[in-house]
């Protein structure tokens, strides 16, 4: 049975994705894979213009094109002489070997910056070393290879856009390809249609590689869909910011100097922008592959009825109702009144929260009722003893049964969850038993 995806569950999960964020201080490794860019991108453009020079000396005039693309100045400027420069470099190959041990030096900062974000977002290590010298050399080595194949990608992704470009514009393909077999008004749409295509091909790049990164770099295996999702996501929102920026913020009417700064600052807002939608998804990968074992944590941490606080009464409100564990049937039972849901003495197998209704517990001549919001069983699992009372439905309820592993679990993967049981063993002594001693030695 499919489950569906409730309006609760979703402000749950977008609640618990930017938590998590904030906790986990992936604003500040956004900045950091930022300033990592910032010593990384120089190395790395010198390898992609010396793969590109070697293309360019077959085909120099793809050069000429594509300089002109840009539009950062109001005055054009004489790139002949440039060109020239450019091209009149031989295909040395020291120059090379060079600019790669230059790469492999220098422009490391993003890939560890990007790798020590994804762990402190899943908590794990990508890769896990039998020792730790032979780990270090086996990361490095990663971190080498993401370099050489995001520079050989980049210098692919500008030949094909280009070539391709050139191929589309020249008057050849229409009147070869396009005008014996069409009208002359599917001239200008195959054109814009290309030329559209070619402007989304870097944002296809993009996305193929940060759903990768999402499968590969997070180490706790989640699936392609998830991945595929988030990475459409942080692809789609990058492409809005670049609109926005491109609207908004028009820096062609300004000279040669300003026109360079203003294009190096946007361009640098753009990258922390993108490493914040990228931990940001990456994130919500974690929230939802977790999802069941977080929410599990928020209802027991959730506040009581006593907090009259904004941040309780909302916090209370968003999570009080666990759609996602209500719809699962291995966790769900429905309770009419007078149902008995355990008996003292029985073993203890597990704890329950009362999703709806009413809960009525139980013991010689003491009775407590546990409402909506509630959990109960939870200290005689702790203790690995017996039920210390009886349990009834007082009226029609529901309850969610979380088994005795699944709980210890709870605990020790959480400090917050264990901080407040022990916080509420002496009121919990005091209400069921009179007194602060343990009444179960």
């Amino acid at each position: 049975m499919k489950r569906k995806l409730t309006l609760v569950t979703f402000g749950q999960s977008l609640y618990l994705t930017f938590k998590f964020f904030f906790k986990n201080k992936l604003n500040t490794h956004a900045a950091n894979c930022s300033l990592g860019f910032l010593f990384s991108f120089t190395p790395i453009l010198m390898l992609i213009v010396v793969v590109l020079v070697k293309i360019f000396h077959t085909t120099p005039e793809s050069l000429f094109s594509l300089i002109n693309l840009q539009s950062i100045f109001v005055e054009p400027i004489k790139i002949t002489s440039i060109v020239d420069e450019l091209l009149a470099v031989e295909n040395s190959g020291v120059i090379t070997i060079i600019t790669i041990i230059y790469v492999i030096w220098m422009a490391q900062r993003l890939f560890y910056s990007v790798v020590f974000g994804i762990n402190s977002i899943f908590h794990t290590s990508t890769i896990k070393p039998i020792e730790k010298k032979r780990g270090t050399i086996i990361e490095r080595l990663f971190i080498i290879l993401g370099e050489i194949i995001l520079v050989i990608s980049i210098a692919i992704i500008l030949m094909i856009t280009k070539s391709l470009k050139s191929v589309i514009d020249s008057e050849v393909f229409f009147t070869k390809i396009i005008e014996p077999y069409f009208p002359q008004f599917i001239k200008v749409l195959v054109s814009n249609l290309f030329s559209f295509l070619l402007y989304m091909l870097p944002f296809l790049f993009m996305f193929i590689l940060v759903t990768i990164t999402y499968k590969l770099a997070s180490g706790s295996k989640p699936a392609w869909k998830h991945c595929i999702l988030s990475a459409t996501e942080c692809t789609l929102c990058f492409w809005v910011v670049t609109i926005f920026f491109k609207l908004f913020l028009n820096i062609t009417r300004y000279n040669l100097i300003y026109g360079l700064l203003s294009n190096l600052v946007i361009s640098l807002l753009e990258i922390y922008i993108f490493f914040i939608l990228f931990f940001l998804f990456a994130q919500q990968i974690f929230t939802h592959q977790f999802f069941n074992e977080l929410l599990l944590s928020e209802l027991y941490l959730l506040p009581s009825e006593e907090f009259n606080d904004f941040k309780s009464k909302i916090k209370r409100a968003l999570f009080i109702r666990p759609d996602k564990l209500i719809s699962n049937e291995n966790m769900h039972i429905s309770l009419k009144k007078d149902d008995n849901i355990y008996s003292k003495d029985e073993v203890s197998d597990g704890v329950y929260y009362v999703a709806n209704g009413k809960i009525k517990l139980t013991k010689d001549n003491f009775t407590q009722f546990v409402t909506k919001g509630s959990f109960f069983g939870d200290f005689d699992c702790i203790f690995e003893n017996n039920r210390t009372m009886s349990a009834f439905a007082e009226e029609n309820s529901v309850v969610i049964f979380i088994s005795k592993d699944e709980f210890n679990r709870l605990i020790s993967s959480n400090p917050e969850v264990s901080q407040k049981m022990i916080e509420s063993l002496p009121s919990y002594f005091f209400r069921f038993y009179g007194r602060n001693e343990n009444p179960l030695l």
